[in-house]
């Protein structure tokens, strides 16, 4: 055997002739050892971990963990979980890749709290979407439809809370002659006649894609065109007034209402005080409606809408006397629909 310009290592393996050391493959014989770690430096481009190994690990772990809890924190659920993801079998193809080139730098502990952070991460995510849904459910599942709530849910970006400008139509109804009923009925009766009467108000609302904002003793606020964006919402509108109508009449439960409809800009958004407070709108358009209802008396009329709404709705329309209204120093144009039947 030829040794020249090599290094031999010389030892016995006898049993019981030196002891044995335990390394990670068993137990070795010391110039076994001694060999492989001769190998090892004299091998070009050997695996070793160089003085700033350290570093380097602190610098990998600090930027992945922190990479893994912005995207899980600032983007979705889905997007975060695939950036998460993507990370990380970065972080693990990079620890492949030095140690190949030779660079002994471990980056396990990385990926550990990665896994660790990305689980913590999403979870207080979800938890925050889950609140949120919650929250958009029960504020909107008894003045919405289902499917605009649902959609809602998966897009809370469309409701902008605390208060936006909007142009939507405002619907106001009352029931006519409520305090000579309640005198002439018990209270359960006065209750049930006005739960249905209102119940089919709702109904017929979300059926032509609006929003019950809010009930008023007997009477009922609704709006078109938030917190969804509703096309042809004066129509719609006006649809749901005339349904509304036939609807009372032909249930016969011995009431009749009036509509008032009128459009144009408000603040929509929870209002209210820092404890407690609703979804629901402000601004001249929502008064203006308001005064439409209360004045479908005083023009023998039971729908009552502003040349605001008239002018967007294909319906047949009936032009009235312009009134004057509290508020509003010009009289108002007003028209009723000539032909009540939807």
């Amino acid at each position: 055997m030829n040794v020249e310009n090599k290094f031999v290592f010389v030892g016995f393996t006898a049993k019981g002739i030196m002891p044995q050391l335990a390394t990670p493959v068993g137990l070795l014989e010391p110039h076994k050892i001694q060999a492989a770690l001769a190998e090892s430096i004299l091998i070009e481009n050997s695996p070793y971990v160089p003085d700033y190994a350290l570093a380097v690990e602190l610098l990998i772990f600090t930027v992945a963990i922190s990479l893994i809890w912005v995207v899980l924190n600032v983007f979705g659920i889905t997007s975060g979980v695939v950036l998460a993801t993507f990370i990380s079998s970065l972080t693990a193809f990079s620890g492949l890749y030095l140690i190949k080139n030779g660079l002994l730098i471990d980056v396990t502990w990385t990926l550990i709290a990665e896994i660790l952070t990305g689980t913590t991460a999403f979870y207080i995510n979800y938890r925050t979407q889950f609140k949120l849904r919650q929250l958009i459910k029960k504020q909107f599942e008894h003045y919405l439809d289902p499917r605009q709530v649902k959609q809602l849910q998966n897009n809370p970006e469309l409701l902008k809370l605390g208060g936006e400008k909007r142009y939507c139509t405002f619907l106001f109804t009352d029931v006519r002659g409520f305090t000579a009923m309640s005198e002439t009925m018990s209270p359960e009766e006065v209750t049930l006649i006005m739960n249905k009467a209102l119940t089919i108000q709702q109904k017929v609302v979300q059926k032509h894609g609006g929003m019950v904002d809010k009930y008023i003793g007997d009477a009922m606020m609704a709006i078109f065109n938030a917190p969804l964006d509703l096309e042809n919402h004066a129509h719609k509108a006006v649809l749901a007034a005339v349904e509304m109508q036939q609807l009372i009449k032909e249930e016969g439960i011995g009431i009749e209402i009036g509509v008032g409809l009128n459009t144009g800009d408000a603040v929509i958004g929870n209002m209210g005080s820092d404890t407690r407070f609703d979804y629901t709108a402000i601004g001249d358009a929502v008064n203006t409606a308001a005064r439409m209802e209360s004045s479908c008396k005083e023009v023998g009329e039971d729908i009552v809408i502003t040349e605001n709404t008239a002018s967007q709705t294909q319906m047949e329309l009936k032009p009235l006397k312009p009134i004057k209204v509290k508020g509003k120093e010009k009289p108002i144009n007003i028209y009723t629909v000539n032909n009540h039947e939807v």
